[in-house]
């Protein structure tokens, strides 16, 4: 190799490693200094990039998308520092103070993780198992990591980068502390076609109003999941007013045998296509009319 070439040579060698300290330093934050752990979960604007996404103090786990009776929330947890050629156990543990969820009822967290050999991050795999107080109301769990021979905890106020601003930004939160809020309640989905008039009260387009045992029933006799109501794609206004007319038209036969479907506030439960009225709070009088 000439000269010329050697020089050349030195020049790319050093490119290549400047490129690459950049990046590993754009994607360690400008971290320098010992090794320490946190959380690194992500949320953000669905709509866009997830590149974006401000890390967050929190993790959703929603049994409503789902049909499962088990949910395996795995969140993410990254290291700062020097990567090493072995191992490393991350340990953990759960705040009682700050959690309604019961261990064994509610969910399991394992009381540590491996991260392995050369990694800078991983996952620690929170196991939810459905039951019946979710549709009631939200398990809260706040697992904390713990300082340990491999792992310090400096990242006690955290505030994210400002390019980071793809969704609500948290700043100053403990990211050696992580909330996972788990419940099974419905709640209206984003593509429901139908409410309560504002001025009458009294139910109106395809679906009416939202309520969970119209939804459930939607669910059994149709089998539609939460997550199909979620997206316009699968849930266009086609096929919500087709839904409207098969769902009416079983409402009217259960009707026709002196088996009426009422809401949990005692009125006819209705979809467009229903012959009858319903008002919110008004209950069905009991009365039978000839349709």
């Amino acid at each position: 190799m000439n000269k010329i070439m050697k020089r050349i040579f030195k020049i790319l060698t050093l490119i290549t490693g400047v490129v690459f300290i950049s990046s590993c330093t754009k994607e360690m934050m400008d971290y320098s200094g010992p090794e320490s752990i946190y959380f690194a979960v992500r949320d953000g604007n669905k709509t866009m990039s997830s590149t974006g996404w401000p890390y967050v103090p929190y993790t959703n786990v929603e049994f409503v998308k789902t049909t499962a009776d088990t949910i395996v929330a795995n969140v993410l947890i990254r290291a700062a520092g020097e990567t090493k050629p072995y191992e490393r156990r991350v340990d953990l543990e759960v705040i009682a103070d700050s959690s309604s969820a019961l261990n064994g009822q509610h969910y399991h967290v394992p009381q540590s993780v491996t991260l392995g050999a050369g990694l800078i991050e991983t996952f620690i795999p929170v196991s939810w198992f459905r039951t019946p107080d979710m549709k009631l109301q939200e398990m809260r769990l706040q697992i904390k990591l713990v300082a340990n021979e491999h792992f310090s905890l400096i990242f006690k106020s955290w505030d994210n980068p400002k390019e980071l601003t793809s969704g609500t930004v948290y700043n100053g939160f403990d990211a050696s502390r992580h909330n996972l809020i788990c419940s099974d309640i419905l709640v209206k989905p984003s593509n429901w076609l139908g409410s309560f008039d504002a001025t009458t009260k009294k139910e109106k387009s395809a679906f009416g109003a939202f309520s969970p045992k119209k939804f459930l029933l939607i669910q059994s006799l149709m089998g539609y999941s939460y997550s199909d109501f979620m997206s316009s794609e699968t849930m266009t206004i086609g096929l919500q007013y087709a839904i409207s007319r098969y769902m009416s038209n079983y409402l009217v036969a259960k009707y026709k045998a002196k088996e009426p479907v009422l809401e949990d506030d005692g009125r006819l439960m209705w979809f467009e296509y229903c012959p009858w009225s319903t008002f919110e709070g008004v209950p069905w009088d009991g009365v039978y009319v000839e349709y």
